[in-house]
């Protein structure tokens, strides 16, 4: 005889994971999030694919305010490249008259990007399942600069238009090759296990399905290029990482479903060039470029998703929300101790701090399957059109605001 009691429901729920969450949720550029699935009697495997686009010109800020992307990142003042520059002992390209001028610059940003996801998700054994998904994408991102004359201490005209030219001369003296940047690749590889178990008609819900899952993030995505600012990551920029997650679904009725995912994942700390600002330039355009250990925060993810199913002859929709908080990174000066008395770098809080992010998303989907009687059918096909919104409605920081939009075919067998 079953005991039932209060608690029993609450450990089921935050005890066990269903498979149905996984992919790459710590990138703050691209919701990468993984289509998810219910599954069906005798039908707990599934193979999909999903070509999707996705694109982004603003972001929030640290205080929740909408900025341009780059923004995110800090103050772009041009003339703290050359300070930087004469720091490392190098010329500074400005005029004399310009070195001690406020050169501010705004900094407009557009990504765009296109892409291919691969699923594949295994029940092995009764309790045990298996899974891995990878992406391809294609990534267009580009900088446009716009000089603030009001914010500048610049009042002669010819200086407006020398101020360009100045600006090349300056990215090309710290290695800055470019604005655009183009590239197609892989992401990150997730790979998990998931222990896991149903239940039927258990505290009024006609179905419980949930377990455990370990993942491991393999660094096999595109990473930032120092030389172009306007780059991005494809995953967790070359860190691998792992995660925990607990999640259930819960059979409310026939056609109603609730499933409710929490994931904590951290990424291993790695020793790489990065580029270190010395002289208040922004991050992105730090003079120096020598190796630093970076130990990326903790990434925790809230997502609920409520499926209302077979509106009419295998028509359903979900309604979803993505919640995620990143942590701060940490940074650690690894050049040599000579190096490190030579040009002095007082700490990274200037870089850590804008590291920390938060965003969440509405996640809409419309979905069809074609066979009602899927429990005859060897192989269930399910086509779905996705978008995930970003609405910042409960946290919103240091984040682009980017649109994704996602066709799926999913063979539910």
């Amino acid at each position: 005889m079953y005991k039932k009691n209060f608690f029993a429901p609450l450990l089921i729920v935050l005890l066990f994971s269903s498979n149905v969450f996984s992919n790459v949720y710590d990138n703050r550029f691209l919701p990468l999030y993984k289509r998810p699935y219910t599954k069906r009697v005798d039908k707990y495997s599934r193979f999909g694919a999903s070509f999707f686009v996705a694109s982004a010109d603003h972001a929030m800020g640290m205080n929740g305010e909408e900025v341009m992307i780059p923004k995110v990142f800090g103050d772009y003042e041009m003339q703290n490249i050359g300070k930087a520059l004469v720091v490392l002992g190098k010329p500074n390209p400005l005029l004399d008259e310009f070195q001690n001028l406020s050169l501010p610059f705004d900094i407009d940003q557009k990504i765009n990007a296109q892409g291919l996801s691969v699923v594949y998700d295994q029940h092995i054994w009764k309790y045990l399942y298996a899974g891995t998904s990878l992406y391809l994408m294609r990534l267009h991102s580009n900088y446009s600069f716009i000089f603030d004359k009001g914010k500048s201490g610049l009042n002669r005209a010819s200086g407006f238009t020398d101020i360009y030219d100045y600006m090349s001369k300056l990215h090309n003296a710290i290695g800055v090759t470019g604005n655009n940047y183009n590239k197609v690749g892989m992401g990150d590889m997730d790979a998990y296990i998931r222990i896991g178990n149903v239940w039927d008609y258990l505290y009024k819900m006609q179905r419980i399905d949930a377990g455990f899952s370990l993942g491991l993030l393999l660094p096999t995505g595109e990473k930032r290029c120092l030389n172009i600012p306007s780059s991005i990551p494809f995953g967790g920029n070359g860190h691998w990482g792992i995660y925990g997650q607990i999640d259930t679904e819960l059979g409310l009725k026939d056609d109603m479903k609730l499933l409710i995912m929490l994931r904590l994942s951290k990424r291993f700390s790695k020793v790489q060039n990065d580029r270190i600002p010395v002289a208040g330039e922004q991050s992105l355009f730090g003079a120096l470029i020598a190796p630093v250990k970076v130990d990326p925060g903790l990434t925790f993810i809230f997502s609920p998703q409520f499926w209302w199913e077979n509106l009419r002859k295998g028509f359903g929709i979900r309604v979803g929300y993505t919640l995620a908080y990143h942590q701060c990174d940490s940074w650690c000066d690894y050049r040599p101790e000579i190096d490190k008395k030579a040009v002095l770098v007082e700490n990274f809080n200037f870089i850590s701090n804008p590291s920390s992010w938060a965003n969440d998303y509405l996640n809409l989907s419309a979905y069809y399957e074609f066979f009602s009687d899927v429990e005859n059918r060897r192989v269930a096909p399910v086509v779905s059109l996705t978008w995930d919104w970003p609405t910042f409605f409960l946290v919103g920081k240091n984040a682009p605001k980017t649109q994704k939009v996602s066709l799926g075919l999913d063979l539910v067998f």
